[in-house]
């Protein structure tokens, strides 16, 4: 679990069927962290490089087809983890996807030195079964 523990920063997304044929749900500009804490607990965000804002300044504002454009192109969940062999399981407490909300996520992983890579079995996405691989390289401040 020591290996996992800090911020993660997002380099890839792939999501590849069972052709191996490889799109990028979000595109291929992308931004997005994934945190794991020493107390057990993780967090990750994914969104879209550059959404589209809101016409209204109110929070809760926004038309039926800006908020479904902002859910489409964001990607959040957290939770405690726990790892064993090579899985890490997130258990998702609070998640945008609200099927996921209380669902065991498994993700394969491999360290590769300041990488981790995370994988998933096939799932349905965008009306296919695809394996999802996110690349993520351990965060620094720039400063």
């Amino acid at each position: 679990m020591q290996r996992f523990i800090g911020t993660w920063k997002l380099v890839s997304w792939e999501s590849r069927d069972a052709q191996d044929n490889i799109s990028y749900p979000f595109g291929k500009e992308i931004v997005g962290y994934i945190m794991y804490g020493a107390d057990g607990f993780m967090s990750v965000v994914i969104a879209k490089k550059n959404r589209a804002p809101f016409v209204s300044k109110d929070f809760f504002g926004g038309s039926q087809a800006e908020k479904a454009n902002a859910y489409e192109t964001y990607l959040s969940y957290c939770g405690p983890y726990r790892v064993q062999d090579n899985i890490i399981t997130h258990d998702c407490e609070i998640n945008l996807y609200p099927n996921w909300s209380g669902v065991p996520q498994e993700r394969f992983f491999k360290f590769y030195v300041n990488r981790l890579e995370l994988s998933t079995a096939p799932f349905l996405i965008d009306g296919k079964e695809e394996t999802q691989h996110l690349i993520w390289e351990k965060a620094k401040i720039m400063g």
